[in-house]
Parts: C-alpha cells; structure tokens; sequence
C-alpha cells in the first residue's frame, strides 16, 4: 500500500506541473506570486504586493536624492552648450605646455602669428607644435580623461531626470527646490508611476556606479566655480544606488506593476571616446586656420599681381568657361569649372599685353633685326609664333564650350540628366574632368613658352649693351625705329612677362 501511495504521489505531481505548463494564465499568476514572496522580503519596502501601490518609502528614497542634488539640477541646466563640458575636461587634463601650445593653435592666434613669417616656415612650426601637443596623450591619460567625460554624462543625466515631477504624485503640495517644510507622502497606484521607474531605471543601470567621481566634480568647479555636490556626500549617494541595483527592487516592481513576469528593460550603455574625437577636431580646426591663411595671401598676392598688370584683380573676358555655372554644378556634387580666374587673366595677357606690346617688341628684332645666324632668330621666333597658337588654342577652347557646340551642349545635357541618371553622372564628371585639364595644359604649355621667351628677351638685352653683338648687328639703327628706348622698351616687357608668370604660379603650384 505504502509502495502504491507513493506511485501516486508521483503521478499527481507530474501531472500537476502538466496542467501549470498547459495554462499560461496559470503559470502567469504562479511566476508572479513567486516574485510578489521575493519582493516581500527584498530590504527595500518600496511596493505593497497586495495592492500594488507605491509606499512612501519609494518616494522618501527620491526626495532624498532630489534634496542631494538640487543646486547640481541649476548648474547642469544653465550649461545649454555640451562642448563646454568636453572643453573643461579636455583641458583640466593639459599640461602646461601644452596649455600654450592649444592657446597658440587658435584661430585668432594663427592669423595674427602668420602675417609676421613667411608662410611655409609658420605652416611647419604649426605642425610641430600639433605633433608635439597630441604625443603627451599617452593612453593612460586619454583612458582617464574618457572615464571622468562618461561619468560627467551620466551625472548630466542624473541629474535631468524630473525627480519634481515624480514626488508630486506623491505629495501635491511639494515646492520645487524647497526643502523646508518635510514631505508627506502617501501610498500610490503603480501604474500612475510607471514610466517615471522605467525612465529611472534606465539611468540608474547604465550608470558606473564605482570608481573615483572627484574629477566630475573638479569639472564643476573650473566651469562654476563651486562643486556642485561634496565629495563624501556624492559617494554616499552612490552607495545608495549601488544597494538598490543590486536588491533589483526596481525590476521586481515593474514585472508586478505591468503584471509581466518576463518583463526585462533593455538599457543602452554609450561608451563616449572623446579624446580622439576632440583632437581629431583641433586637428581639423588648425588645418583649416592655416588653408585660411594660405587662402588670403593666395588672393593678397593675386590682387597685388593682378592689379599691377590689368589695373583691376577683376578680370572676366571668357565667354563660356566662367564661374557662372559652376554654382549648379555644385548643386549636384560636381567639381565645375576650376580655372576660371587664371584662364581669364591669361586670355586678358595675351590679348591685351603680348599682342600689342610683346608684338611690337618681336616685330622690331625679329622683321627689322639683322641676325648672325638665322638659327637664332628662328629659335625666338618659333617660340613666340608657339605663344600666339596658345592664344588661338585658348580661343577655341573657350568657344568649344558655347551652348552651340557640341562640347558645351553635351555638358548642358548631362548637366540636366545627372541628378536622375547614373549614367549621365559619370560621364558628365569625365567630361569636367577633361575640360579642367584641357585647361590646365594650356596654362603651363603658355606659361612655359613665356618663360622661355622672356629669357630670349633677356639675352637680346644684354646682347644689345655688348660692344660687338653676337646676335643682332644692328642694334643703332633699330633704335630709329622704336619710340620707346629699346632696352626700356625690353625691361619693361620682360618685366611684364615675370610679373604675370608669377600669378600663374600661385595657380599651377602644387599643394
């Protein structure tokens, strides 16, 4: 009978845990009275299980904090920009040299430091002192530097969360930031606080709740003037919390208040690297000053050398490569017409400069000159003949691209496509691309000719003072034939040629 009674005992408990796990809503109300005798016994009193109402003693543990870090609330919110944060940190974690060397990294600093040393030699120093500045952040000092930014967030965030907000459902007669008069608090439905312990939640389980917190108060201090909580008591605060975490009272009420056994809240955990990002910006920001610098003497000098040769740095001749369009091309992500500006100044030179004053010179030695040997006219002649086809070639470059012709028609085209059509994408960027060198191998291919031919120039000159001439025989009578001294004549000219050789390198060197 025993043997039986047992066998029996046996088949009713299986058969028991059968039904449980067949029933959801069983099995539900099961899990839930489990949680309901775990939380009775949890330390921290903060829901009636019977009733699911909130206690006064979960609104005790708010008000507490509340009172805790009230005057931090002030700080946190009248500090609207969070790169005053990152700044404090940052800097609180330079040392004294390097502290100088982040003030003369300025942009102010820069542009006032540049216009007193020639630009490569300052641009170099710059360099150095950026190398010099980024090597003292080893790893320790950029792990350190990090922990003290991710905890100065999360007590950013803890400190945001509307702890008045919540403890007037407590007690409606609570004042905000008044702790004179003590609280009275009383019981609670759950559910009118549910998001309020979610939201909490979140914040007291991403928090890092141990560690040395002295460096976020140390930035408090160096951007107020005062810590916004004493030490001891923040670490008290932070016991508190670690003891709540730990008893999971929080996640205990929130499976009972939604009546959810399998509840779970998942909370994202930020890891904030700062340091790299913040070089990596002052990186940018000097780069950037020194392009500025680089920039304003380009245009200084280009105003200067310009203005000297056409009167004015505002020189537009070209009838189809122009800048005009360049802003729709821009629009779409294209580069457009990039050598605008020194192909304009260069039509201006040959039309206005060398095919007047430059011709009459090379009429004068060429056609009236009576040379040695005919190889040597024919050397300067071919070069000059080479530099009147760069004109004509300039000429039909620039025309090529009306919207007549099928260059500049195809580029209207494709400028219309590109947006919807891949397709006319990449072609219309290869067609830009090709225009742009077209136009950029005839800059250096008439820069090059000139700069052969002032040297013709040159040596004609100093041909002409020699007392038996080597190239030219007639130098006396030619004079009858120039208005101007023909060695002034001469100077002047290949002066003209040096001076606008010289804007055309600002534009054709290499960065």
């Amino acid at each position: 009978m025993a043997g039986n009674k047992g066998n029996e005992s046996f088949f009713a408990r299986l058969f028991s845990k059968l039904l449980k796990s067949s029933d959801p809503d069983v099995e539900k109300k099961r899990l839930l009275k489990n949680i309901a005798k775990e939380t009775n016994h949890n330390k921290y009193k903060f829901i009636k299980t019977s009733s699911l109402e909130i206690t006064p003693q979960f609104g005790k543990f708010f008000y507490d904090i509340y009172k805790t870090i009230a005057p931090a609330q002030s700080i946190v919110r009248n500090i609207q920009n969070p790169n005053q944060f990152k700044n404090a940190v940052f800097i609180m974690g330079m040392s004294a040299e390097q502290q100088k060397i982040y003030e003369r990294l300025s942009e102010e600093n820069i542009m006032q430091e540049a216009a007193q040393k020639p630009f490569n030699e300052f641009e170099e120093s710059i360099k150095q002192d950026l190398q010099a500045f980024t090597n003292e952040f080893d790893s320790d000092k950029i792990n350190k530097l990090n922990d003290i930014y991710r905890k100065l967030e999360m007590f950013k965030v803890f400190c945001e969360y509307d702890y008045y907000f919540l403890l007037k459902k407590f007690d409606s007669s609570i004042k905000e930031a008044s702790f004179n008069v003590p609280p009275r608090f009383d019981n609670i439905r759950g559910e009118y606080i549910v998001n309020e312990i979610q939201d909490f939640y979140d914040i007291l389980y991403s928090m890092q709740l141990d560690g040395d917190w002295s460096g976020v108060l140390k930035v408090f201090k160096e951007l107020r003037g005062v810590e916004p909580v004493a030490i001891k008591t923040w670490n008290k605060v932070l016991a508190i919390l670690r003891d709540v975490r730990n008893s999971r009272i929080l996640e205990e009420m929130l499976k009972l208040i939604l009546q959810d056994p399998f509840y779970t809240q998942k909370v994202n955990i930020e890891t904030k690297e700062f340091v790299d990002e913040f070089l990596d910006k002052l990186k940018n920001q000097t780069q950037e000053a020194l392009r500025k610098v680089e920039k304003q003497r380009k245009d200084s000098k280009v105003g200067e050398l310009a203005t000297g040769l056409f009167g004015t740095a505002e020189v537009i001749v070209l009838k189809n490569y122009t800048t005009k369009l360049n802003p729709v091309f821009e629009r779409k992500n294209l580069s457009g017409y990039t050598y605008c500006q020194p192909l304009n100044y260069m039509k201006a030179f040959l039309t206005d400069i060398f095919k007047k004053d430059v011709r009459e010179f090379a009429d004068l030695v060429l056609i009236r000159g009576k040379w040695t040997t005919n190889v040597l006219s024919k050397q300067i002649s071919d070069v000059y003949n080479a530099i009147l086809a760069n004109c004509e070639e300039l000429n039909a470059f620039d025309d090529s691209l009306s919207e007549e012709k099928d260059r500049g028609s195809k580029i209207k085209i494709l400028s219309l496509r590109s947006d919807k059509d891949t397709e006319a994408n990449k072609i219309i960027r290869t067609q830009l691309r090709d225009i742009n060198e077209d136009a950029f191998n005839i800059l250096t291919s008439t820069s090059q000719n000139l700069v052969q031919f002032a040297r013709d120039i040159k040596a004609l000159l100093e041909d002409k003072e020699k007392t038996s001439p080597q190239m030219i025989i007639n130098w006396k009578e030619l004079e009858h034939f120039s208005d101007t001294p023909i060695r002034e004549f001469g100077i002047a000219i290949y002066k003209s040629i040096y001076q606008f050789v010289t804007l055309m390198q600002v534009f054709l060197k290499k960065n």
